[in-house]
């Protein structure tokens, strides 16, 4: 498919619908992968040159079987926009192979 769009605005248009949507996915795939527990939340947007922004969500798990967290990072990466994964804590909830998961995803984004 040839367009006449500079290179610059095709890729804000691709992001921009894959952005839409990637919330969502990743709220999906934690509620999918770790139950009623998981909790999504916008934690920080920040403004960047040239009508960008970068935006951080926060993924958090309740109790669960620590082997549900590969599970949820594979559903994670087929998600629309590239999420990155920049932070992971994983604490112990006292019996073995269980405990809770905070895993915090960073992506470029247009700004809206």
């Amino acid at each position: 498919c040839i367009s006449s769009k500079p290179a610059s605005a095709l890729a804000r248009a691709w992001l921009t619908r894959a952005a839409a949507g990637d919330r969502a996915d990743l709220a999906a795939a934690a509620k999918a992968v770790f139950g009623r527990g998981a909790r999504v939340a916008e934690r920080e947007r920040l403004a960047l040159p040239e009508g960008w922004e970068k935006r951080t969500v926060e993924v958090e798990s309740g109790e669960i079987a620590l082997e549900k967290t590969a599970e949820f990072l594979a559903a994670a990466r087929e998600g629309a926009a590239p999420w990155r994964l920049s932070e992971a804590v994983v604490e112990s909830a006292g019996r073995p192979g269980r405990g809770t998961v905070r895993l915090v995803f960073a992506t470029l984004a247009p700004a809206e």
